[in-house]
């Protein structure tokens, strides 16, 4: 595709959770799922929020912890996820503005989506949304070794699209998301309207934004 100059960085990296979408009702309606199917009590979704982050099997640990004891996270969260695979878009909805953003952005950059979200419910959602057209490159939290906040799904990715660090860019809400990108040596613009379990104004993003417009903004050219 030939991309015009419009943006300040020719490559920019996505998250997807809590920053392109909301997915938390249909993971919080997985979760209490399984908790019913093993006897533990549900979990409520301003307590659920915080748990989001850093891939399936932390987040299956943490709903263990909460409600009990935390045995057989990895088996458990094998049928996490087969019951999140069926209902990853029944309550998701992307942000406000994020679906208009998306098609300007990729007329103007390579985009790419770094999620620590298996990559199955991922290629599902972004295929679901007709959001394939925007991305280059998918990278999930099972696609690699490691995941955020180690710094290999970022060089991943921008070693397969044939991007440099300087002219590269992080999005997103967490302090996975920040630690990838700097220990990718990218830099890290953070969204506030995610699931982040502290403030992203300590971050160390570059900038902090609090609507889809205001991102759009910070990521054309100075």
């Amino acid at each position: 595709m030939n991309r015009g100059h419009c943006m300040r960085f020719s490559t920019i990296l996505f998250d997807l959770d809590g920053t392109l979408i909301d997915s938390a009702p249909d993971l919080l309606g997985a979760m209490n799922t399984l908790l019913a199917e093993i006897g533990r009590r549900p979990l409520q979704k301003p307590e659920f929020r915080r748990m989001i982050g850093e891939g399936a099997v932390k987040l299956v640990q943490r709903a263990l912890a909460a409600t009990g004891r935390a045995d057989n996270a990895r088996k458990l969260t094998h049928r996490y996820l087969e019951i999140y695979d069926r209902r990853v878009l029944e309550s998701t909805r992307p942000y406000p503005g994020v679906e208009e953003m998306l098609p300007r952005m990729a007329a103007c950059a390579t985009l790419a989506l770094c999620t620590n979200k298996p990559i199955g419910p991922t290629r599902q959602i972004v295929h679901k949304l007709g959001w394939s057209d925007h991305f280059s490159m998918l990278l999930g939290g099972d696609s690699l070794p490691t995941r955020k906040p180690a710094p290999e799904m970022v060089l991943h990715i921008l070693a397969q699209v044939g991007a440099d660090a300087s002219s590269a860019v992080l999005v997103g809400d967490s302090p996975a998301d920040a630690g990838a990108a700097a220990a990718a040596g990218i830099p890290f613009v953070a969204v506030n309207w995610g699931y982040s379990r502290e403030p992203v104004s300590g971050l160390g993003a570059i900038a902090v934004v609090k609507a889809v417009k205001d991102l759009e903004r910070v990521l054309k050219d100075a």
